[in-house]
């Protein structure tokens, strides 16, 4: 079993019952892995989808798919700490960046 995190590329997808990731998704689900997001990503997806012209088919099916998506809320302390982190990686030649 395993836990993902993610973010708008990966949301969006969801909405389209013929995409291939909307099935891997709701297959994988179903075998027990979990899916979180973030509020940024929730923002971001749910702006995009609106704006299509299936936008009410868009919003139906996210709120399908709504509750099997845990939602992480970030606060200071989790900036803090992403960043003590990033700092502890490139120290180990690990260079991410931070999205904006």
């Amino acid at each position: 079993m395993t836990d993902y995190l993610l973010d708008t590329n990966h949301l969006s997808p969801l909405i389209t019952p013929d995409h291939p990731l909307h099935q891997r998704f709701l297959d994988a689900r179903e075998r027990g892995h979990t899916f979180a997001l973030t509020v940024p990503a929730l923002t971001e997806t749910l702006l995009g989808i609106s704006l299509l012209p299936r936008a009410a088919q868009n919003l139906a099916e996210w709120r399908r798919l709504m509750p099997g998506l845990t939602m992480y809320d970030l606060d200071r302390a989790d900036g803090e700490q992403a960043a003590r982190l990033q700092i502890q990686l490139r120290r180990q030649g690990w260079q991410l960046t931070t999205s904006h």
